[in-house]
């Protein structure tokens, strides 16, 4: 056999981690309470991932508005911001990056169509 099953290479991994245990003689107690901190900071991890996406979220929508109120003076800020604010972080970063080559709102009110009717 050449290669290890990868149902194999995790029984290593696990052995590995229970010859560290022991060497190091932790208690269960200990054991169980190193594992809750590591849930614990998973838990953190992802909150703070969260907290990160939704503040991109709100810079990209800042920047939409201000870039079409630089290309077209009046904006109707109130509600391109209601439109933009549905749309995901992956097509802000699109908007950011095409929303000068509108000529005039209506090629932003088109654009957002698509992305709506895509996303269905």
């Amino acid at each position: 056999m050449e290669e290890i099953p990868a149902s194999l290479r995790e029984v290593t991994e696990i052995e590995k981690a229970l010859n560290i245990a022991n060497r190091t003689n932790l208690t269960l107690q200990e054991l169980e309470k190193l594992d809750g901190q590591e849930n614990l900071i998973q838990d953190r991890r992802g909150q703070i991932a969260f907290v990160e996406e939704k503040g991109r979220i709100k810079e990209a929508i800042a920047l939409i508005i201000l870039l079409l109120k630089k290309r077209f003076r009046e904006v109707r800020e109130n509600e391109v911001a209601t439109q933009v604010k549905s749309l995901s972080l992956e097509n802000l970063e699109a908007l950011v990056k095409t929303v000068l080559r509108f000529n005039n709102l209506d090629g932003l009110s088109n654009w957002l169509t698509d992305r709506y009717t895509n996303s269905l």
